[in-house]
């Protein structure tokens, strides 16, 4: 192999390197189909991992601004979600920033659980796992480990259903028997 050769290599190992490091925030919105809500898709790209989370919003939330530029952001426990953009025919791209909650995690441990190694702010954000939900956990006594709180939400487990269930009798249940009997559609 010539010094050229592996000068070239080495250049494109690099540039491949410098293109996997980066991080890409986006998000669009498009029309739900659903009256008064818009569909909010948040794209997150970041050393070769993808992430990609889809909810529907109000259109109370967002603010649109003159000439097609659309600028809202999304206040949860874990942090605040702040995206801008532009608007046209109907639909809306941009990119956003993430800034954390730095009270998040202590508030969390008050409680009962603590954020997990696997999960950032901006999951916690994005799966809406709320403080009054952890406290809601706890006073159903449900038994849950601190992933499972997160997996209570990924699986669409809400206050509304926990309260469901203990309106029905059942208590004391274990968070992986609940997602169990949400994924199976028991009401």
């Amino acid at each position: 192999m010539t010094h050229r050769t592996a000068l070239a290599a080495l250049i494109g190992g690099a540039l491949s390197l410098a293109a996997m490091a980066q991080t890409k925030n986006e998000w669009t919105l498009k029309p739900s189909g659903k009256p008064g809500f818009v569909q909010l898709a948040i794209e997150r790209t970041s050393d070769g991992d993808r992430n990609h989370w889809q909810r529907g919003i109000t259109e109370k939330q967002l603010e649109a601004g003159n000439g097609g530029a659309v600028r809202f952001q999304i206040v949860r426990d874990a942090g605040t979600l702040q995206c801008d953009g532009v608007a046209h025919n109907g639909r809306a791209l941009g990119s956003f920033t993430f800034q954390a909650n730095a009270n998040y995690a202590a508030q969390l441990a008050s409680a009962g659980f603590r954020m997990t190694p696997k999960h950032s702010a901006i999951d916690y954000f994005l799966m809406d796992v709320s403080l009054d939900f952890a406290r809601a956990v706890r006073q159903y006594d449900v038994s849950a480990t601190d992933a499972d709180l997160f997996a209570l939400r990924i699986h669409g487990v809400d206050m509304a259903y926990l309260q469901k269930l203990q309106s029905h009798g059942l208590r004391n249940l274990d968070s992986k028997k609940i997602v169990q009997m949400k994924v199976h559609g028991i009401d």
